[in-house]
């Protein structure tokens, strides 16, 4: 008797298990869905970069607009109304009239640009090798971890999204397990492709 017991309570736990892995990616496929089908994104970033023995922190307009990203400095002030756009293809940036590469994410080099860059496309496209429900202030949330590899580096994302509209919450970004950048979202539009 307690053998069949444990077989249906072993039975009963896959089965549940396979329920949750199912809805995990119906919850990835919502995602990426919602943001594979938009023409704009802009919202206010309150942004902590950890550079290992210091911080920085910056207030980043951000628009995703036609593969182009432009980030507009508004805090802190004697950075105020610095202006990037990035490819959203090439990872290049323009500045002034002259194109270059972001730096690799290390030391004092460790930038908002590049990961910022990197994080829209990894919601678009990205694979969730996670996903979880957390109750947050704003509401319930799904958390999906990611990785991404388009920039030529590895680097593994926690991204809250708001589970009735699917808008971003907050997110961390970790290079070779370290956390070298926090990121809350505020003022979030979004447009849609028309059909």
């Amino acid at each position: 008797m307690r053998r069949f017991a444990l077989a249906i309570w072993v039975l009963m736990t896959v089965v549940c298990s396979a329920c949750t892995g199912v809805r995990d990616a119906e919850q990835n496929t919502a995602i990426n869905d919602y943001y594979a089908h938009i023409s704009a994104l802009e919202t206010v970033c309150a942004v902590r970069m950890d550079h290992g023995d210091s911080v920085s922190d910056y207030c980043i307009a951000y628009r995703f607009d036609h593969q182009t990203h432009t980030l507009t400095v508004l805090e802190p002030n004697v950075l105020n109304g610095l202006t990037v756009e990035v490819g959203a293809e090439t990872h290049s940036i323009t500045y002034e009239g002259i194109v270059f590469a972001p730096q690799a994410l290390s030391g004092s080099a460790v930038s908002p640009v590049r990961v910022l860059c990197d994080l829209l496309p990894t919601w678009q496209n990205g694979y969730a090798e996670a996903v979880t429900k957390e109750e947050t202030e704003a509401g319930d949330a799904i958390v999906c971890t990611f990785t991404s590899m388009q920039t030529g580096e590895v680097f593994s994302y926690r991204v809250w999204f708001l589970q009735e509209t699917y808008l971003p919450l907050k997110a961390e970004c970790f290079s070779e397990g370290y956390l070298v950048m926090t990121v809350a979202f505020s003022d979030v539009a979004v447009t849609k492709l028309e059909e």
